[in-house]
């Protein structure tokens, strides 16, 4: 039977994965052992989360003058996020041709939202990542 819907390149390496096993008997290729053909396995991660933890803070790291969130564009776009099961979370905006990183903290006694000062497109880039790899808070 022929197809005739347009796919995304990543589906075909999946349907060929599928017809590769098709007459191979499940049980033949030894399990669960890498590099077997045919076989689907869940991808491999870092992390069990859809985002990236920040490091802890290293010694000597950069503080960031946080202050208060007071919505200095009418539009926010999130470019980039921390994973959210911590009770601190990262943004990383876009609004007005600049950049800043929105901090959420989540306590007992309630949500406080702050901003990292806004700054143009290569330093928030550079403090975002510093802010990753634990060399800036």
């Amino acid at each position: 039977m022929t197809d005739t819907h347009d796919h995304h390149p990543r589906d075909a390496p999946i349907r060929e994965r599928e017809n590769e096993g098709a007459d191979a008997d499940p049980g033949a290729d030894g399990g669960d052992q890498a590099g077997s053909r045919g076989q689907r396995r869940a991808p491999a991660f870092d992390v069990p989360h859809a985002f990236p933890h920040p490091a802890p803070p290293q010694n000597g790291h950069i503080r960031i003058a946080w202050g208060p969130s007071w919505g200095r564009a009418p539009s926010i776009r999130i470019r980039d996020l921390t994973c959210e099961c911590l009770p601190t979370s990262y943004e990383l905006c876009a609004g007005g041709g600049l950049l800043h990183i929105r901090r959420t903290q989540r306590r007992p006694q309630g949500t406080r939202i702050s901003e990292s000062p806004w700054v143009r497109t290569a330093e928030g880039l550079a403090l975002w990542i510093a802010l990753l790899e634990g060399r800036a808070r």
